[in-house]
């Protein structure tokens, strides 16, 4: 049904607010900050949506619930919340709702007779006294400025000399010979020389790796004509949401669930090309099946359209909810972008069109710190698994996927 709004129907959100934030997912308030009522709200609607299954909508089913997952994901993080408020213009509106009682009493700031308040304070004394300094730093800079000897005659030199050059020995460095001196200006008229302000230069163009570059062991795990070697995370075919288009791997409208590889990859080098305009999404690997959700076990490279409402903390390319990686590495809207995920034993690596935007160890401390500070603790079997599903993440806008292809890097190259 493409008039369906499972926020409306199912949770009760006006149209009107369109996209939904964390807090109408949950149906908090904006000032909530009982970890358990957070807890209690998301579980509580997990349960009533998951309970809608079967019924026709299970690709809706799927994106409401990712959804449910990550506003309490973030709401009970700290500094993911403070940043999504920030970004969502929530702060102000938070803060309006905490007044002061208004029947309280507040000092008030009494005036002397005859003037207004701050006049010849203590106040306005120190920043008269501030600008005055100010006012003599300046003349005196200036003053010490005209005084250099920027006026003065030059030495006087033989110019004679100096137009005839000795001759430049063999393999040595050749320098250009000065141009013949002119006569000295009198000293009123030698103006001193101001160099240019040095231009830093924009950053280059992201390097994308030639087409025949490590092309030998790669296969592809998408035809570009059907879903074969893929299936749902819960299990069973696809059914709903993913459709193949003009040789793209398409989701629509946010209407399908998570999609992983029939096969498990360990070490390996994994390559494809996403566009998305407003979507949320993210490509997991090393995704172990039996938890709720793939995000659980699974590592997720980012993927955010520029016009998804800026309410994420990790922009595309991260390794989400542990490291951010550059937002200035996604092309334009309506154009591909390359990612390339690389795995080996504990190490890994996020590149976003020719660019590395990642470079993690699962066994150092910075990792340790990092997964200690997020909420992904919470599951003990997250990033513990050796091998693994890929996984196409569900989205709540279109996303495009196109020429996907992995290498086994514990096979050995024909």
């Amino acid at each position: 049904m493409a008039d369906f709004d499972p926020y409306h129907k199912w949770l009760g959100i006006p149209k009107t607010r369109r996209p939904p934030t964390h807090y109408d997912l949950l149906g908090l308030s904006l000032d909530e900050e009982d970890r358990e009522v957070i807890r209690g709200a998301a579980e509580q609607r997990r349960r009533f949506i998951e309970s809608r299954r079967g019924q026709g909508q299970d690709g809706a089913v799927g994106g409401v619930v990712y959804q449910i997952n990550e506003a309490e994901f973030t709401l009970l993080a700290p500094d993911m919340r403070r940043e999504y408020d920030r970004r969502m213009n929530l702060f102000t509106k938070r803060k309006r709702k905490r007044q002061i009682d208004p029947n309280a009493v507040r000092p008030q700031i009494q005036s002397m007779p005859g003037r207004t308040v701050g006049e010849e304070s203590g106040l306005t004394k120190e920043f008269a006294g501030i600008v005055a300094v100010l006012a003599l730093s300046f003349f005196g800079m200036a003053a010490a400025a005209f005084s250099l000897p920027w006026g003065t005659s030059p030495p006087v030199r033989d110019h004679k000399a100096h137009q005839q050059m000795a001759p430049v020995a063999m393999n040595q460095p050749v320098v250009a010979a000065a141009a013949p001196m002119a006569e000295a200006a009198p000293p009123e008229q030698i103006v001193p020389v101001r160099q240019p302000v040095r231009q830093i230069p924009p950053d280059p163009p992201p390097v994308v790796p030639a087409p025949q570059e490590k092309e030998r062991g790669f296969i592809s795990l998408f035809d570009g004509q059907s879903l074969n070697g893929w299936r749902l995370y819960t299990g069973g075919p696809v059914v709903q949401g993913w459709v193949v288009e003009d040789g793209l791997l398409c989701l629509k409208g946010g209407q399908g669930a998570n999609l992983i590889t029939e096969r498990q990859f360990e070490d390996f080098e994994l390559e494809l090309e996403w566009k998305t305009s407003a979507g949320n999404s993210g490509i997991l690997y090393r995704v172990r099946t039996g938890d709720p959700f793939p995000h659980q076990s699974g590592l997720e490279y980012q993927i955010l359209g520029r016009n998804y409402p800026r309410s994420q903390t990790f922009p595309s390319g991260s390794l989400y909810g542990l490291f951010e990686a550059d937002p200035r590495a996604v092309q334009p809207v309506d154009e591909f972008n390359h990612a390339r995920i690389l795995v080996r034993g504990s190490h890994l690596e996020h590149w976003l069109n020719g660019r590395k935007v990642v470079d993690a160890d699962r066994q150092s401390r910075t990792w340790e710190q990092a997964v200690t500070k997020s909420n992904l603790s919470r599951w003990p079997q997250f990033a513990k698994a050796r091998r693994g599903h890929i996984c196409l993440q569900s989205s709540d806008a279109d996303v495009f996927f196109k020429n996907i292809r992995i290498r086994d890097l514990l096979k050995p190259v024909p």
